[in-house]
This record gives C-alpha cells, structure tokens and sequence, in this order.
C-alpha cells in the first residue's frame, strides 16, 4: 500500500466545508469499511470518503460513490471482484457506478484516478497498457469538482490526457 502522507487538499477540504458535504465527526464503522475495501484511512482518498456525508456526491461526470458507504450498505465487495475480473486486475476499486459507457476507477496503491470508458480506453484498461489520467487522489477532487482554474476535459490532453 502507499505510504499515506498525502491529506486531503486544502482546497478540497474547504469545498466540502462550504457546500456542507463535510461530516464533522468520523464513524469509527467507517473506518472498518475502508479498511476492507482497501483504502487506507489516512490518505487523501481515504479522508475523502470517511469524511464525505452521503451514499454519492456529484461533480462533473459520473456520481463518486462513498466507498465507506458502499460497504456498509451494498454488495460492494462483490461489484470490485467483478470489475476486477472483467480488467484483469487487482489494483484498480471502483469509485463509481459503470454509467452508461464508463466509470472512475481508484488504485490505492499509487493514489491514481482513471476515467475509463467503452471502447480504446476499456481495451487499453483490460491489456495493463492504460494510464491513468490523475496521480493523485487530490488532484482528481479538484478537477472533478471544478477547484482548479483552466480544470481541463480529461480527453483534452490536461491534466494527462488517456491513451
């Protein structure tokens, strides 16, 4: 697992703060659901989702699923196994629902976020040779829920465009 020395941005937190998505105190059963779903519970992704109120929050895209409720409430565990099979890999835990034609995807291994969608980026995904368009948990946030100035399309090239 990755050495979780990355929190949660700043500029993450105080969105959350202002928009009331915050939760002011954490569940220790969170806690316990994060852990089994392989997150650790001190990085950014991990902060994000212990503190995040609610079963999903809304950005741009696709609705993010609150892992920590994932666990507790669904057939979570079962939905990863079947992603994973379906990429043929273990790293990668769905953060959110497959939509339509695609899904974001978190490795907690490198605290990486993939968009991946039908077609290339799926047959890229599934033969190990896709890259993942955010190298960080934080750096996602940001561009998901619009922080940054000039946040570009992740199939403009900006932050790191797919193959």
């Amino acid at each position: 697992m990755l050495d979780p020395t990355h929190d949660l941005s700043s500029t993450v937190q105080n969105f959350l703060q202002r928009t009331g998505f915050w939760a002011a105190q954490i569940d220790p059963d969170d806690i316990t659901a994060l852990e089994a779903a392989g997150i650790p519970p001190a990085g950014a992704a991990g902060q994000y989702f212990l503190r995040v109120g609610g079963a999903t929050t809304a950005g741009r895209m696709y609705e993010i699923d609150n892992i920590c409720w994932a666990v507790r409430h669904s057939n979570f565990a079962r939905d990863v196994e079947a992603t994973r099979r379906m990429l043929g890999r273990t790293d990668w835990i769905p953060i959110s629902s497959w939509e339509g034609d695609g899904g974001f995807f978190y490795d907690p291994v490198r605290d990486h976020v993939a968009l991946i969608t039908a077609g290339p980026a799926l047959k890229a995904a599934m033969n190990g040779t896709f890259d993942p368009q955010w190298t960080s948990f934080n750096a996602f946030l940001e561009w998901y829920f619009e922080l940054e100035p000039g946040s570009a399309d992740p199939n403009s090239g900006s932050p790191k465009s797919a193959r």
